[in-house]
């Protein structure tokens, strides 16, 4: 039964660091398209001047004082900003000599949109800022705006005075008319010497405040104005500011860059370290095997009865000081360990889909086990796709599907390697019905059997996913280890852990395989222990460790006859050597042993 893992821990912060180190080329792409698109739009904008004055606003004129004053109201910088932006103040702009243009509705929506008007930040002033796609133009547009303003400011003063004055010149007219009605004084009778005087009076009265609005007037057109600080010729555009938009690039850059490598890793499906492993699979994490350069290719091409055949690389065998190598004794530690806890004897080695290592885990876990001194018998379960042969160099053509359907008997489908302690029984030929087979009682009482005279029964089981056949043989074996790529997804191995909790399996541990630089980030741990043992590798071994080597290999092809077969190693039957289990000079196995005869330690490990 599967175990329940703990909940993944909150991210940490070398977490992210280790995210970003792996995705850094995505952060650096997305930033560079990014600095490079803002850099390429700022080259392309048009230059932009920009010139600034400011202005004291004028007060609207509500009378004249008696010296002939202007009397001013209180100003508001707001209603005066938007004065200052108005078609009617454009209209006057349009027509000043810096600009010269024709006053139409065109030139007047244009300049607008050049000019910007606001109140200084204290004080009553108004900010006069203009654009151009030139400095003189910049320079123009705000002079021109803010002597247009205090014009349209200056005639609406003068207006209002003249109605007044106007006012007063049209009384003194008609009081002239009236007086010049009552003739000379010498003349005026009694009611008009009464009139007179007053008329006089009034006269006199209008005349002094028509004096006053006409000299309110001409100091309101001698004046020059209230620009407190005259427009400049900027020397330099506001826009574009390439040094501000690249460094606003790269802020914005390293963000989306930050970002996509972080989306590209949550949307990665991948494995993500031990943790992840160990929740996904629903084991242990027992052993994490580096890639193997010398397996590259498939394996190597051996001599085999003076023709060159296929074998898998068997790198516990080829290369001991080979970091693999020592991860394989490292897992084997492992599961000495756990042996040691409760019964482990039959392990089935699978994985959730084809081509992720299971063989060659069961392989290379075999010969470090036989290495320790343990007896391994080391059985090619995957009926349908035989691959255990192959890594060492045996026949294909007696193997667990004779013994299982009855046609060979158990002690002809041993062979031996050339590696002490270690015994193979190979799939055999493909049957028709592979998962009936693995399910049968033969199989059953095949199990109790080598479990009497074997340390380890180590089964090379098939994939998880898709066949049935896997979940049938981990259902009869002590303990299942789930051997995953690490290129694996994560909802394939989550889907294999779901099917084989169904069945009840337990799942022992978990084999990270075929581990390499490009997910180290994941595994630096596992990774920095690998690489002490890399210069190892690289020495010469010694000369009699080699021999010793081919003197195996050379022991295992001595018992090849002339007729192409390999008596057992209890020298009751031959065994052929055809890969693919087609028969060499017999069309049916020679029976061996009697089935009701014991199998005995020395019938395999003699």
């Amino acid at each position: 039964m599967t175990e329940q893992q703990p909940e993944r821990s909150a991210p940490e912060l070398r977490d992210y660091v280790r995210i970003l180190s792996l995705r850094k080329w995505t952060a650096i792409f997305v930033a560079l398209i990014v600095v490079g698109g803002v850099m390429y739009l700022s080259f392309q904008q048009r230059r932009v001047y920009q010139s600034e004055a400011r202005v004291l606003p004028v007060a609207a004129t509500n009378g004249v004082s008696s010296t002939g004053q202007p009397l001013q109201g209180k100003v508001d910088l707001a209603t005066e900003a938007v004065v200052a932006e108005s078609d009617a103040v454009a209209a006057l702009a349009a027509a000043q000599p810096g600009l010269g243009l024709p006053v139409n509705s065109s030139n007047v929506q244009k300049l607008l949109r050049q000019i910007s008007v606001a109140p200084y930040k204290s004080g009553s002033i108004l900010i006069f800022q203009g654009v151009g796609g030139s400095a003189e133009e910049a320079l123009n547009v705000t002079k021109a705006f803010a002597d247009a303003y205090l014009e349209y400011r200056r005639n609406q003063n003068v207006t209002s005075l003249m109605v007044n004055s106007k006012t007063f010149a049209t009384r003194i007219q008609d009081l002239h008319a009236e007086i010049a009605a009552l003739g000379p004084p010498s003349s005026y009778t009694a009611v008009e010497a009464s009139q007179a005087p007053p008329l006089e009076a009034e006269l006199a009265t209008a005349i002094a405040s028509k004096a006053q609005y006409d000299t309110a007037i001409q100091a309101i057109k001698g004046s020059s104005g209230a620009i407190l600080k005259e427009p400049q010729l900027p020397s330099k555009p506001i826009r574009p500011n390439h040094i501000r938009d690249a460094i606003l690039a790269v802020i914005v850059g390293l963000v989306l860059g930050f970002a996509a490598a972080f989306a590209r890793d949550y949307v990665d499906d991948s494995l993500r370290g031990v943790e992840d492993v160990e929740r996904q699979s629903g084991a242990t994490l027992v052993g994490v095997i580096p890639h193997v350069p010398g397996a590259s290719d498939g394996g190597k091409r051996k001599e085999k009865d003076g023709e060159r055949t296929d074998a898998a690389f068997l790198v516990a065998e080829e290369d001991s000081k080979a970091p693999a190598t020592e991860a394989y004794r490292t897992l084997r530690t492992n599961l000495l360990f756990m042996a040691a806890t409760g019964p482990l004897k039959v392990l089935t080695i699978t994985s959730p889909l084809q081509g992720e290592g299971k063989s060659t885990t069961a392989a290379n876990l075999g010969a470090v086990l036989a290495q320790a001194g343990q007896r391994v018998l080391l059985v090619g379960a995957d009926l349908r796709r035989p691959t255990v042969h192959r890594f060492f160099n045996l026949s294909n053509r007696i193997g667990l599907s004779g013994v299982l359907s009855g046609q060979a008997e158990l002690t002809e489908a041993v062979q031996d390697p050339g590696i002490t302690g270690l015994r193979v029984i190979t799939s055999g030929p493909v049957p028709p019905n592979p998962a009936e087979l693995l399910g049968s009682p033969r199989m059953k009482q095949f199990l109790v059997e080598v479990s009497k005279v074997a340390d380890w029964v180590l089964l090379d089981g098939p994939p998880v996913l898709g066949l049935a056949d896997a979940l049938v043989l981990s259902s009869l074996a002590d303990g299942t280890i789930m051997v995953v790529n690490e290129a694996t997804n994560r909802r394939i191995l989550a889907h294999a852990r779901d099917q084989l909790g169904k069945v009840q399996t337990r799942t022992v541990g978990a084999v990270l395989n075929n581990f390499g630089p490009t997910f180290s980030y994941y595994y630096s741990d596992y990774y920095m222990y690998s690489g002490y043992y890399q210069e190892a590798s690289k020495e010469a071994e010694p000369s009699a460790d080699k021999i010793s080597r081919r003197e195996r290999k050379r022991r295992a092809k001595s018992v090849v006859d002339p007729t192409g077969f390999v008596p057992a190693v209890n020298g009751t039957a031959p065994v052929g050597s055809d890969e693919n289990g087609a028969a060499e000079g017999s069309s049916t196995p020679t029976s061996g042993a009697p089935a009701d005869t014991p199998v005995t330690v020395d019938d395999f490990f003699s």
